[in-house]
């Protein structure tokens, strides 16, 4: 037994309410932007940024300000936190360490 086929008509009613839908979306969500940005008339956009807030213009240069203090962090001595006994170590020295560690439980076996 063979189908019908496609029905174009029903097909054709389909499209016809898929865009008449889209196009009351679109001006739904547009009374709504425009509500709220009556209410607000202020109101703008700001973009954070976990560095200094607002979205920076000359991102370059954070990002190298960034970088140093990285730097600075990973090969300087120095206390995290005195109360709890947490120190930085440069990150050489921290793998160095790890190695040992790793080299003499290796030997223990």
């Amino acid at each position: 037994m063979r189908g019908e086929g496609v029905n174009s008509r029903r097909v054709y009613q389909l499209a016809t309410a898929a865009v008449v839908g889209a196009i009351f979306v679109y001006f739904i969500v547009l009374l709504l932007f425009n509500s709220f940005a009556r209410e607000r008339p202020g109101a703008r956009l700001v973009v954070g940024s976990a560095l200094k807030g607002p979205l920076e213009i000359d991102s370059g240069a954070l990002l190298l300000e960034l970088r140093k203090k990285e730097e600075s962090n990973l090969n300087r001595l120095g206390w995290i936190d005195r109360a709890t006994g947490t120190v930085r170590i440069p990150i050489g020295r921290a793998m160095a360490i790890i190695v040992e560690r790793n080299t003499e439980g290796r030997r223990a076996r």
